[in-house]
């Protein structure tokens, strides 16, 4: 290689040399701006997602306030406890709020028939405003349909229609004279509440119901409703007869009297009771179940309280075919009650699959139920069938408030003080539990279950333990002729046969109906009518 080829090449290794020194430093500066470039400019934001579907959890509160806006709520989880025996009731529990639902009522109630109900939602007719409401006594003469939805739990209710919690109203008290005799009136609401005079007691309920107490020498007429009622007079010492007419048929029954405590008690004696082994037939279980057919279908009261009562598919026990004999009997007299003091109203709305008196309640009274068959098989095998009776004069406490019976159904329709010291009404076919010793001639109770328009299922309230002890003699009774019905039958349609349906004596011989009872009730429906029309609140002076 000569000396001008190396010089050509030195240049071109010396080019590359130099542009290399000068090229890397500018390239790094460009790097460097970069990178601040990059680190102090704000980064994009991401794109927001979808909106979703806002929540919102409603505080409790029982009124609603005007206003118009959406309802979207959360879906709930519910829990139900049945109810246990002998006053241990369990409150149900349903939790969370319902999912999308919008439920039109106005002041609508928050308990169902087990007890108080937590996390219902209630709307406002209104409003559209929904509200969380945790039971008890809320509002004041609820109107209109009202409904509570409970997160799907089918065993939840409508809202009682009517005034089914009542504000207290004034009693304005006035005097009048009746027939000579002065008389002592209360008006309530613009209608007569009560007439005391001499010798007669006329009493209208909250569901305007009337019940005449008139006493006729040393006898008494009680009428509960038109050509309804019954006819007391003395019968053996120490006992009284009663003379019953409803529906045009008489029947009589003896009750032993006695006070306890400086108050005058009856309790119901049997005139009969069967042979030991059929008591045993109806308290054991049966071999195998029986399925009857009631023939209610017809009968006005039965479709009337569909949403209320529905007789069990089959019966395992003579126990709950006699628990829906009795409680079919009372909803029949509390249906006719309303008939006679006015046409009843449209029957409530039935939601399918779901009734008020639930198998739980059922079973709470059929407990009550089989202590009573095991009394009377006790009783029926005693020397001559006679029970014990009582030692004397302010001794022996009623049977109603016996620690084994603490079910009750409600007999008749009967005004009872609620909390806060509220009013509220109980007819017959109502259920309540005795929850406690009494206070005086009081007891304290829990509505375990409740038509519409009644006091709510799961509030308290006091009876008197004579209204009490009616309630658990009218069971007797009932319990007696369904065993009659059954001793009837047994060995047909289906029912297995019983061992013995002989009888032996009972506490007392069976008293025989007195005759003229119609006509007695009739009278003193007259002589009411006429009090009522003077103490009318036009009529009564001021």
């Amino acid at each position: 290689m000569n000396l001008r080829q190396w010089f050509t090449r030195y240049l071109k290794q010396a080019s590359i040399i130099l542009l290399l020194l000068f090229v890397t430093p500018a390239l790094l500066v460009a790097q460097n701006k970069d990178k601040k470039s990059n680190n102090s400019a704000p980064s994009k934001p991401a794109p927001h997602p979808a909106p979703q579907a806002q929540r919102q959890v409603y505080q409790p509160h029982n009124n609603t306030t005007n206003s118009t806006s959406r309802n979207t709520v959360n879906r709930s989880v519910t829990r139900t406890t049945g109810t246990g025996v002998n006053g241990n009731v369990t409150n149900s529990r349903n939790t969370g709020v319902n999912k999308n639902t919008t439920v039109n009522s106005t002041n609508s109630r928050g308990n169902n028939q087990y007890g108080n109900n937590k996390g219902n939602v209630v709307g406002s007719a209104t409003t559209g405003k929904n509200s969380v409401n945790t039971g008890g006594h809320i509002g004041a003469n609820n109107s209109g349909s009202n409904r509570v939805v409970a997160g799907g739990n089918s065993n939840v209710r409508p809202g009682a229609v009517g005034s089914t919690n009542h504000t207290q109203t004034a009693i304005i008290h006035k005097t009048m004279t009746f027939k000579g005799r002065p008389a002592d009136i209360q008006v309530r609401g613009g209608r007569i509440a009560h007439i005391h005079t001499q010798g007669m007691e006329i009493h209208r309920t909250l569901h305007n119901e009337r019940r005449i107490d008139r006493v006729y020498g040393n006898g008494r007429v009680v009428v509960v409703g038109r050509g309804h009622g019954f006819y007391e007079r003395p019968y053996v010492h120490g006992y009284i007869q009663r003379t019953y007419f409803v529906g045009g048929r008489r029947y009589a029954y003896a009750y032993r009297t006695y006070y306890w405590g400086g108050r005058p008690y009856y309790r119901y004696a049997p005139g009969f009771y069967y042979h030991p082994l059929f008591y045993g037939w109806a308290y054991r279980p049966w071999v195998t179940p029986v399925y009857w057919s009631w023939g209610w279908g017809p009968s006005p009261w039965y479709g009337y309280y569909g949403y209320y009562f529905a007789p069990a598919p089959y019966y395992p026990s003579a126990s709950l075919w006699l628990t829906d004999y009795l409680l079919a009997e009372n909803l029949r007299l509390s249906y006719e009650a309303q008939s006679q003091n006015s046409q009843p109203g449209p029957p409530p709305q039935e939601e399918e699959g779901a009734v008020v008196l639930t198998p739980e309640v059922k079973e709470a009274i059929a407990q009550e139920v089989r202590a009573q068959l095991e009394a009377e098989r006790q009783a029926a095998a005693a020397s001559g069938g006679t029970a014990a009776q009582p030692a004397g004069d302010d001794i022996q406490a009623p049977p109603a408030l016996d620690p084994k019976h603490r079910t009750f159904v409600v007999s008749g329709s009967l005004d009872v003080t609620g909390a806060n010291e509220q009013e509220c009404s109980l007819t017959a076919g109502d259920v309540i539990v005795r929850t406690g010793d009494p206070d005086g001639d009081r007891v304290n109770v829990l509505v375990q279950a409740s038509k519409k328009g009644d006091c709510e299922a799961g509030s308290t309230a006091t009876v008197q333990v004579a209204d009490l002890q009616e309630m658990h003699n009218h069971f007797r009774e009932q319990i007696d002729a369904g065993l009659q019905t059954l001793a009837e039958k047994q060995g047909h349609n289906g029912l297995p046969s019983a061992p013995d349906t002989g009888t032996t004596r009972g506490e007392i011989a069976p008293p025989a109906p007195d005759s003229g009872v119609d006509s007695q009730l009739q009278k003193t429906e007259s002589e009411a009518d006429d009090a009522e029309k003077q103490a009318s609140p036009g009529s009564i002076p001021h």
